[in-house]
This record gives structure tokens, sequence and C-alpha cells, in this order.
């Protein structure tokens, strides 16, 4: 779905941007030299009326009067004049001229602002920087035009000072370029430093400055996710803004968007009608915006989109073919064509699109291009090209989210969903497409984009996928087109055909096919090479099959595509873990139709199952899960007389090695030793004591004696959050038992119980302080601690404890899938750790563990658990070799 664009208020001229009094001074500039001319200097009466008409944006009046001047008055020796000139050449659209008008001024306003900083010659210098700005945006020069800008308001600043106005529309100017270029952390950091000084409240005031901001202040929640008090603030402004077409208009654009995206019929057929009306009346029909309005109704109306090419040519004729109202109109009728199943004309309009966005360097209409343009292509069954694409549309919200790192994470969370399905359909192409490895880097990356709330403080790292050589032919070509297209976008103003020469190139360009690589390809280059005993199985799952592909050492990968509907394979899931937490029920059945379905496929290319292997030695199989699939005991699935795991040790690939763990700290690795045992068996709140912490507490730290371990214990009131801090910056293995609070979705209401019966929160736990960069192995023997906390809004599992660990760059975490017992929990832990101290690898400890309790006759004699979750009823039969008790914890290993 394509995101509708953010509207903004655009100021035409610096003259209405600022104050009357700041174009005064700013005409009054001394001029370059003393000598005497033969001409009059200009009368103060003319010099203010000069003002008056830029400020009032009288451009017919302002340039008759220019012209009367020069015939009478000596006008070379007034340096502003040159300012005005300029200020002409941009409402002409000719900006390179503009600049180099300017150039006069901006020289001497410098010199006597560095001679004598007052405010006079700060009002002066501050004005010809921003009209220099303005003119570096008409030739999207962006970088330059926001340095401009930012020197402008620094220079207001001291001049002036903050509550001046000129100093407040700076500073409104810069907080609507942060928003135009994506910069929604600075955006927001300006908007309420601009907020602190205007009038309060600010819904009460309707000056110019006022109406401005509290139009971006919706537009920002907008942009934030929060629709519904953009909605409110939209509603509350419209009916001050009676004298103010343009920014009715604007606002009016806002309310029939947000009417749309909070699905709100009512108030959409509402403000579409006020949108048409407002139309057909002559102040408002041909201001920006106002053909962007009527087109989203006609969209959201499913009107055909022949509809558009009159707004289309209505625009291009108000505002030229590159502007970004074309753009928009381009976009929409893009996605109307494409509702109509005509996706030929669909990628034809999306490629206009993209060829205006490439010309002028605008990074979101980039996006929506690429994207729009990807959807055709992929509906047209030219997959090669939408993969390329796609995958340029990822890469760019890439560059855009790693800008957003200072927004918190529901609102990197929002703007990532606004395009989040694009990862999900590039994964399904690449699939059907036999294009695993390039399939798993995206599943990943989305992977890694989606995890939000649970770690607050885990950042992603930012990659961009990778492009295949022929992509990267393509990618090239497109770069020198780029080059074509930025240069002819310069020159417009002088060679206008140029540039519609060079737009025409784009759409011609999708006439040039690209070929389907084959699918054996080599892997991303975040994946591990793997020693000749090593296998990995990692699992795709899409729509209607799972992908699945096997490595080992020293072999090609094999790639099998399994019969499994996604829906089909989560209530399979289901099932199972019904049954397995059914204690004294038998499992079997279900665990052996999902043996069948996901691993018997697969065997001819596997090492050959060992369940009579003893401990230590059975062969080892990683395995890579993605979707529901991250919710199923690998180790519980049945081949009718064994476990999956008495085959096999089964570590669980989390991907983290291309993000966090590949950032740890392996000096702090190398200073940890021994281990920390911490835990509480307290009963807390709504949970019940767990009296088999204690004895599996201080079981441990008895075995860590016994080995010579280094070891510490902390349990009930000396297990707190200074207790984990500490040891996690100083210990090689981290234990810890007790209750976990899993409430799905919610980072500030989960967590791990203290000893004081407090929560430690993820939250909490995601601060810097607690390091686990370097740790060895965490253990968190509670309840759900590896549970994936249910679907984000685009479908991808959030994460939850263990992931965080992970994440933040554990190399081990043994964590649960479920509500595990307190009786068995000890039992398991006590196993693992012996054979972890007998020297055995973490997986084949694990597995060691497993063989006890299943080889366990004696019966469980108690229900506690450790967690939010009611205990389910156990049968007579109910022993510890019962997969309950020993399949639902799970090995999270990073890549090493």
């Amino acid at each position: 779905m394509l995101q509708a664009p953010r509207p903004f208020l655009r100021l035409r001229n610096c003259a209405t941007a600022l104050m009357l009094g700041w174009a005064l001074a700013a005409a009054a500039l001394p001029a370059a030299s003393g000598d005497a001319q033969p001409r009059p200097a200009i009368p103060e009466e003319q010099l203010a009326q000069l003002a008056r008409l830029s400020y009032a944006e009288d451009i017919p009046g302002l340039r008759s009067l220019m012209q009367a001047l020069e015939q009478d008055y000596d006008t070379e020796s007034l340096a502003t004049f040159s300012a005005y000139r300029a200020l002409l050449y941009f409402h002409d659209e000719k900006s390179q001229q503009g600049l180099q008008e300017l150039r006069k001024s901006l020289s001497i306003a410098k010199q006597r602002w560095q001679e004598s900083p007052n405010a006079e010659h700060g009002n002066n210098y501050a004005f010809v920087l921003d009209l220099q700005a303005e003119l570096l945006e008409k030739q999207a020069r962006k970088a330059e035009s926001l340095a401009s800008r930012d020197l402008a308001h620094q220079i207001a600043l001291q001049a002036l000072g903050p509550a001046h106005l000129a100093t407040q529309w700076l500073l409104y100017k810069r907080m609507y370029a942060a928003i135009a270029n994506s910069r929604y952390p600075q955006a927001q950091q300006l908007s309420r430093q601009l907020q602190q000084s205007l009038p309060k409240p600010l819904n009460k005031c309707i000056k110019d400055i006022c109406l401005s901001m509290r139009f971006q202040a919706a537009n920002l929640a907008s942009t934030m996710g929060d629709h519904a008090l953009a909605m409110r603030i939209a509603k509350e402004l419209m009916p001050d803004l009676k004298s103010e077409p343009r920014h009715a208009v604007w606002n009016v654009y806002q309310l029939v968007h947000l009417s749309g995206r909070l699905k709100r019929d009512k108030d959409l057929q509402h403000w579409c009608a006020h949108a048409e009306k407002m139309a057909s009346q002559p102040q408002f029909a041909n201001l920006d915006g106002m053909n962007r309005a009527i087109a989203k109704c006609l969209l959201v109306r499913s009107q055909d989109a022949d509809q558009l090419d009159d707004l289309l040519e209505q625009e291009i004729k108000l505002r030229g073919a590159g502007s970004d109202g074309s753009t928009y109109m381009l976009l929409q009728k893009a996605e109307s064509l494409g509702q109509n199943n005509r996706p030929h004309e669909a990628a034809q309009a999306a490629a206009q699109a993209l060829g205006i966005v490439l010309a002028n360097d605008n990074a979101y209409w980039q996006w929506s291009s690429q994207y729009t343009l990807a959807e055709a292509l992929g509906d047209m069954q030219r997959m090669p090209e939408a993969i390329y694409y796609a995958k340029q549309a990822i890469n760019v919200q890439q560059r855009l989210l790693a800008d957003a790192k200072g927004l918190t994470p529901a609102q990197r969370e929002t703007i990532l969903s606004q395009g989040g399905e694009i990862y999900e359909d590039l994964a399904n192409w690449l699939l059907q497409g036999q294009r695993f490895s390039e399939a798993e880097q995206t599943l990943t990356l989305a992977r890694e984009q989606s995890y939000h709330q649970l770690v607050r403080s885990y950042l992603p790292s930012q990659r961009a996928l990778e492009l295949t050589p022929e992509e990267q032919q393509r990618h090239e070509a497109m770069q020198a087109m780029q080059s074509t297209l930025r240069a002819a976008w310069q020159g417009r103003e002088n060679d206008s055909a140029s540039l519609r020469q060079a737009l025409n190139l784009v759409p011609k360009s999708l006439d040039q096919r690209m070929a389907q690589p084959q699918s054996a390809q080599a892997g991303p280059t975040y994946l591990r090479a793997l020693a000749p005993h090593q296998t990995e199985v990692r699992y795709l799952p899409a729509q209607e099959h799972v992908y699945v592909v096997i490595r080992r050492g020293n072999q090609a990968d094999q790639h099998l595509r399994l019969p499994i509907a996604q829906n089909q394979l989560t209530q399979d899931i289901t099932l199972l873990r019904r049954a397995l937490q059914q204690r004294g029920s038998p499992p079997q059945t279900q665990a052996h139709k999902l043996y069948k379905q996901l691993w018997q496929p697969l065997t001819q290319w596997l090492p050959a199952p060992q369940p009579g292997a003893t401990a230590g030695h059975a062969p080892e199989v990683r395995v890579h899960l993605e979707g529901a699939l991250r919710y199923l005991p690998m180790a519980a699935l049945h081949d009718g007389r064994h476990w999956l795991g008495e085959s096999y040790a089964l570590p669980q690939d989390t991907g983290v090695q291309a993000s966090a763990s590949a950032i740890a700290d392996a000096t702090a690795a190398l200073q940890r030793d021994g281990w920390s045992l911490q835990g509480s068996s307290r009963a807390t709140a709504d949970l019940p004591a767990l009296p088999k912490v204690r004895e599996e507490i201080e079981g441990l730290a008895q075995l860590a004696s016994t080995r010579g371990i280094g070891h510490d214990q902390q349990q009930d009131d000396a297990f707190t959050a200074d207790s984990l801090r500490a040891a996690l910056q100083s210990r090689k293995v981290v234990h810890l038992a007790s209750h976990f609070r899993l409430l799905p979705g919610n980072g500030q209401a989960s967590g791990l119980y203290l000893g004081n019966g407090q929560l430690l929160t993820l939250g909490e736990l995601s601060d810097p302080s607690f390091r686990f960069e370097g740790l060895d192995l965490l253990t968190l023997s509670a309840c759900e601690t590896a549970v994936p906390s249910g679907p984000a809004e685009q479908g991808l599992p959030v994460d939850s404890l263990a992931w965080l660990a992970q994440a933040r760059g554990a190399r081990n975490v043994l964590a649960s899938l479920w509500a595990v017992a307190d009786e068995g929990t000890q039992e398991l832990m006590h196993a693992f750790y012996s054979a972890l101290a007998q020297g055995m690898p973490h997986a084949q400890a694990l597995r060691a563990a497993q063989l006890v309790l299943l080889s366990s006759e004696g019966k469980a004699s108690q229900t506690q658990k450790r967690g939010l979750v009611t205990a389910t009823p156990k049968s007579s039969g109910d022993t510890l070799a019962h997969p309950y008790y020993w399949s639902g914890f799970v090995l999270l290993a990073a890549t090493q």
C-alpha cells in the first residue's frame, strides 16, 4: 500500500517567512562602496514600499516598483537590491540567476555582521542567508540549503533572541526542512523548541506563525503514528484558517488523509465534499495541495485512474513537471491503475515519478516510487525487475531508519509499519524464485527492524540488501541516469527541454529486461562458513510453502520447498504445544505429524540420527527458525520411535551475528570467569512460591565448588538489580531462576521478578548498564523467556527476554518456550550444568540434561510454575520423562 505523502506548508518567499521589520532592516543594508554615484539614493519611503510589497507577496507590484527605481535612482549601491532581484528570480523559478544575484548581498551582509554583530546587521545577514537557503533548495542542493538555514537561525538567535518573530520563523523553517528530509528526531526537537517561544495555549493563537506551527504539530503526530491526535489538531485548526487560503488547503488535505488512515468513512466523505467545494472557489483552486486532496478522494473512492490525468496536467501547468505535486499525482495514478488491473500503465506512471525524485534527490519520494514500481512489475510477473526495485526501496528505507535512531522504538515501528509489507513481498518473490539466501537476508532485516518496545536500547545494524551482479549493473546504470537527471534538474531553468528528455528516459529503461539469477547462490556474507562436520538447517516459511536451506561444510547448499501452508503450520504447532503442556498425555501423534512435514524430507542430506549416542557425542544440527516455527520445540518432534532431541543436539540459530554479537567486547569476555547464581523462591503478587529455586541454586553452587569453579549466590533479598548488573559485568555464566511475567508487546509490564518482589522490566533490562556483551551463557530458568510475544503490526514476531540478551551480545542463552514447572526445571538445570562442567559444548550439555529427564521414572510431585500461567492439570502417569519437562528449554546460540 502506498504511504500517503507528508504535506507541508510551503512559504513562497522569505519575506513572508519573516516579519515586516526584518524586511525593512534588510532594505537598508549599507552599500558596498562609499563613492559618490551620479544618481540619487532611493528615498526611505520607497525603501519601505519595497519591503511592504515583498511582505505582501505582491510580486507584480514589486517588479514594477523595482523597474521604476532602476530608471531613476542609484540601485547598484544598495546591496539588498540584489536580494530583491533574487527574490523575483525565486518566483520566476530561476534559482541559478537568483543565487548569482545574491552573492553580492551575502558577501556584504556577512562582512558587516563580522565587523559589528549588532541586531541590524544580524537581521540583514539572516535575511540573505534564508533566501539563499530557498534558492539552494530549488536546486536540490539539500545539504547546502540546510546549512544556510541553520546558520540563519543561529545568527538570528544571537542578534535578536529566541522570542523575536524573525527568529521563530527561521526555527519553523528549520523544523519544516527536517520533516521534509525525514529527519524526525531533529524535527521533534525543533518543534519543542519553537513551541516554548510561542504564546500559550497554542490552540488559541491565530498568528500566522502559530497557525503554521499547529499544522506541523498535526503533521508530526501523523508521521509518528498518532493519527487520532493529528486529526483532533487539524479539526481544531480548520475554523481559524478562513483568512489563510494556503493553510486551509493543506489542512483539508491533512483531514482527508487522516480520515482514510483512521478508516472513518463519514469523516472521509465529509472532508472530501469540503475539499471539492473549496476546489470550485477561485481563492483555493490553484493553490499547492488542492489537487492532492482531490486526487486522494478520487483514489479512496476507487474511481478510474483516467480521472487523475486532468489533475496531473493541471499540476504540471501550475507547478512544473518536476514538482512534488506532480510526483504525488503520478503515484496516486499508479496506485489507481494497479487497483484496476492495469499494471503496465501503473509501472509507467511510477517510473515517471521515480525520474522526478531521482532528479531532485528526495529520499522519501524515491522510496515510494520504487516500492510502487516494484509492485506494478510484480503484477506483470517481471520478477527480476520487481525484485531489484523492491531491494532499492528497502535500502532507501534502511537509510531513513538510520536517521531515525533518536525516536522511541514505537515511533520507529510506526515508520517501518507504513512500508513494512515490502519486506514480506520481496521475501516471497525471492523464495518463489528459489533465491533462498537473499530471502533469508530480507527476513532477517525485517525481523531486526520490527523489534521495538521489548528491547528499547537495541538498534538494528542498518545493513543494506546485497545486489546480484546483474542488479549491480542495473544500479550503476540508474546512478548514471540519476547524474544526468540531477544535472538537467539544476539546469532546467535555462534548458527545460533537456530535463523533459532526461525524464522520458526513465520509463524507457523499463524495456531493458533482467535475467533471473540462478537459484543456487552463495549465502549472504554475514553467514559463517561451516566446518566439514557442521550442519545448519534454515527454515523460511512463506504463505503457501516452507522453504528450507540445508548447509553443510564443504558441500553445496540444498534447497527444498515443503508444501506446508502458513495457516496449517501455525495450527499444527499450536496443537503440539497444547499436547506437550498437557502433562501425562501422549503428544507423539502430533509430534510425528510435524516430524514428517518438517524433518523427514531433509534426512538424506543430514547426519544420520543417533538416538543411542552417549551424552556429548550426538550429531549437532544448528536450526534457524522464522515465523510460527519459533514457537516450536524442535527436540519434541517424534520420528515414530524416538524424539528428535534424542538423536541430535539442536542449538537454535538466532541470526544475531551480523548485528549485535558481531560487536561484542572480546576483551570483556576474556576478563570474565565463574558463575553467578541468582534467583528468588518467594511468592510474589499473584504468583506462588518456588521452593525448588533454592534447591536449584544451592545444588549448582555445590557443583561449582566440587569442580573448582568460582561462583557467587544471590538469593531472595540478595537478588537485586544491582547484583544482576554486577554479575553481568564480571561473570562468564549468569544463571537466573525466578518468576517471569510476559505481557505480549509490553516491555514495561513484562520482566523478571527480583528477590524483593519487584519486577525488573524488559525496558529496564535494556538499559546499557546491564552489559550482556561477552557473556558466554545466560540461563533464564523461568517461564516463557524464549517466547516471541505476539505479532507486530506487520505480522512479524516481536521477541522477548532471550532475544534481548542475544541482541545485546550474549553468546548463548538457555530459555523457555512455555510455563515450565518448578520441579522439573530444577532437575534439568542440575543435569545441564553437570554436563557443562565436564566440558561439553552448550548444545550437547542441553541434550545430556534432556536424556537425564527422559530416563527418569520419578513422578512429578507438585505443579508450581515460574510465570503468570494457570497450572495445567497433570495425570496420574505424569513423570519427568514427559517432554513437557525437558523439551521446553531451547539453547539460542549466536553465530561465533
